[in-house]
């Protein structure tokens, strides 16, 4: 059975006065039909981050996804128009 969703090497900045701030940095799972998987981390380890990453909610204003792929049913969410998603 493939994978439902695979997170491959998903990493994101946010720009800061003193250069980017690296707040996710290559994370990568996979979950299959019925699984459930959960992100534990402590306090600004980059749990929301990820989520926002995942759901292309990053405001472009505010950081970036620089690199990663996000594929959900074999089409790769973060090369798709935003209006697809």
């Amino acid at each position: 059975m493939s994978a439902l969703l695979q997170v491959e090497g998903l990493s994101v900045r946010f720009p800061t006065t003193r250069g980017d701030v690296a707040a996710l940095e290559d994370l990568s799972f996979e979950m299959r039909e019925g699984e459930t998987v959960a992100l534990v981390g402590e306090s600004g380890s980059g749990k929301s981050t990820a989520a926002l990453a995942l759901s292309r909610l990053i405001p472009e204003s505010t950081g970036r996804i620089i690199s990663g792929r996000v594929m959900f049913e074999d089409r790769d969410l973060l090369a798709l128009p935003v209006h697809e998603c």
